[in-house]
């Protein structure tokens, strides 16, 4: 199987994955509310619900204009037995984010380090901490580059969060900048 090939077996096999992730979480969280009267306010409506869905394409608008055509440039660390290692030097080129299905995107990112340097569709799952998009993987296998899980806040043209791999991990962030 060629890396086309597979790129392309990976994402739908990923989609399909997270379309039923998604599927048995909007359950679980429905389930949630109906049990739990403590999650909703007077007016039946939980805190996530303060974003109206015009806020929500605002949003989802500048989450992809600050993704596209932009470099995440930063510091990532390894984390061993609870303390932090070293902090190096991180820089991925976004060429775009798409949205293409209810929290599903597309990111083209061109990942450089060591001595690799790939050109990478990433499907993520994309949720929302009111007005803070939070980039989200789980054992995703991205071609040429391995197995990782990550979780990467996006606001005021910074990010941060964590990665790990099977046999590591660590924490990141950094600056947004365009490239353009």
């Amino acid at each position: 199987m060629n890396l086309k090939s597979l790129t392309v077996t990976l994402l739908f096999v990923t989609f399909s994955n997270m379309s039923d992730a998604q599927t048995i979480q909007e359950r679980s969280r429905a389930n949630e509310i109906d049990s739990n009267p403590a999650s909703a306010d007077a007016g039946g409506k939980s805190a996530s619900d303060s974003v109206t869905q015009t806020d929500r394409v605002e949003l989802e608008d500048k989450f992809k204009n600050t993704l596209t055509k932009s470099i995440f440039a930063g510091r990532w660390c390894m984390v061993a037995d609870g303390k932090l290692g070293e902090e190096r030097s991180e820089k991925y080129t976004i060429q775009s984010a798409n949205k293409v299905g209810n929290d599903l995107w597309l990111i083209y990112a061109r990942v450089q380090y060591g001595n690799k340097d790939l050109l990478v569709p990433v499907p993520v799952s994309v949720k929302w901490a009111g007005d803070t998009p939070v980039i989200s993987i789980t054992d995703l296998g991205i071609p040429g580059l391995g197995t990782y899980t990550a979780r990467v806040v996006v606001y005021d043209n910074a990010y941060a969060g964590t990665w790990s791999a099977p046999d590591h991990g660590g924490q990141l962030h950094g600056v947004i900048l365009k490239d353009e």
